[in-house]
């Protein structure tokens, strides 16, 4: 589990992409009243702060967490998330699952079940970088699935279903995962070459988004493409023979389709085959045949879709 926390070049490269952090307003953001805040006036790296304010989560009327020293965190584009101590956590009523996720700032999370309630309730980062070792081992919770309060204001959950910030009526966004907002984010890659792609980590492969490539045996020939820390796209390939490989599976998350990012994978995946010695790649699914067809693929006698690599 350490070895996900080393600042590779993935993670560099990951942190790197943000456009917008917190210098500049876009001209797209809500202009906030004086007592307001703009989530787009928020910093990143994320920042950590002490509230003070009485701040609760409940479920079914029953305490979930309650606490005046909970860490606010705050980051460019995003609605404050607040994190509670253990001691102000009923942590009876919780479980850890093995369901994990990463955050190329933070650290790695593992979600949180309610025990008598719903699933992936919260979060807790159970490993962190250093700079955010202050919020390691601490409790952070989806409005979208408690009641949660600030002092006596019911927050909003934030859109998406991802993403957990906490939504009051001092800060005003648009809020990123806000529907019709897809393009205020995504535009920050201008082509599909400025997304990352790289292995999967071996905690990453509890995540619903790698689903697809969870059965691979060979992790070597499965690649992932992530946005602000977030899996977009995969290929797996697998090796038949020295010079035979079979592109298993391949996908673009909705959100992301149209910009050119299949292509790019597609390419990628090409190029990983020649890498290993492939002088041919067959397609092992029955679906996006129009889409590898126009981009070389074709026919073999056997029906099986099939391109020939010619190594330069």
């Amino acid at each position: 589990m350490v070895a996900i926390l080393e600042l590779t070049p993935e993670i560099r490269a990951a942190r790197d992409k943000w456009h917008y952090r917190g210098e500049r307003r876009p001209d797209f953001a809500i202009q906030p009243a004086a007592d307001q805040e703009s989530v787009w006036d928020y910093p990143r790296p994320p920042e950590i702060e002490l509230d003070t304010r009485w701040v609760r989560v409940s479920y079914g009327g029953r305490k979930v967490a309650s606490s005046v020293s909970a860490k606010r965190v705050v980051e460019t584009a995003g609605p404050p998330t607040f994190y509670f101590p253990c001691s102000d956590v009923a942590t009876d009523r919780l479980v850890l699952s093995t369901r994990t996720s990463v955050c190329e700032w933070k650290g790695l999370a593992v979600r949180v079940d309610l025990i008598d309630g719903p699933e992936d309730v919260g979060w807790q980062y159970v490993d962190t970088f250093p700079e955010f070792k202050d919020i390691r081992g601490l409790y952070a919770f989806y409005p979208e699935k408690l009641e949660c309060r600030i002092d006596d204001e019911r927050v909003l959950p934030q859109e998406g279903g991802y993403y957990g910030g906490w939504i009051t009526s001092e800060v005003v966004g648009p809020f990123k995962g806000d529907p019709g907002t897809n393009d205020l984010y995504t535009i920050m890659f201008a082509r599909p070459r400025d997304v990352s792609i790289f292995r999967p980590y071996p905690e990453e492969m509890t995540n619903d988004r790698l689903e697809c490539v969870l059965t691979a045996p060979d992790l070597d020939l499965v690649r992932v493409a992530k946005w602000e820390g977030e899996v977009v796209a995969r290929y797996r390939l697998q090796q038949k023979t020295q010079t035979e490989f079979v592109l298993e599976s391949i996908g673009v998350e909705s959100g992301y389709r149209g910009r050119g990012l299949g292509s790019w994978m597609l390419g990628h995946a090409i190029g990983l085959a020649e890498a290993r010695g492939g002088r041919s790649i067959e397609v092992a699914f029955n679906r996006g045949h129009r889409f590898l067809e126009r981009r070389g693929f074709s026919r073999a006698k056997n029906g099986v879709l099939r391109l020939e690599v010619q190594p330069e």
